[in-house]
């Protein structure tokens, strides 16, 4: 008898990108979503606010596990917005791959 293959493992990572949602998903996410409600909140102008978001992205840096939480961008930027619900609205709207996790994006992406 074979035992069980996931045995001892702890986690497992999917890359997003193409793997469950259609590439632009991401890029779509953090570099318009995340920009677009941060000006909303502050009351300042699109760019201005993408430049200041690119900037805070680039001094937490992809290294740090932080970078990859849409919950700790929201709550640094303070944004009154719930990473599940916005998650579960921009999955809804985007082409997700139709035969992979279907409705748990926002369980695995948070």
């Amino acid at each position: 008898m074979v035992g069980d293959p996931l045995a001892g493992l702890r986690a497992i990572s999917f890359d997003m990108d193409g793997t469950l949602v259609k590439p632009h998903f991401s890029e779509e996410f953090w570099n318009e979503t995340i920009p677009e409600l941060y000006a909303e909140s502050k009351k300042m102008a699109y760019e201005e606010a993408k430049e200041y978001v690119l900037r805070a992205y680039d001094s937490v840096g992809d290294l740090d596990m932080r970078w990859y939480l849409p919950s700790y961008w929201l709550e640094r930027f303070g944004l009154r917005t719930d990473a599940k619900e916005l998650m579960a609205i921009l999955t809804k709207e985007s082409e997700r791959k139709p035969t992979l996790f279907r409705g748990g994006l926002a369980r695995l992406y948070i």
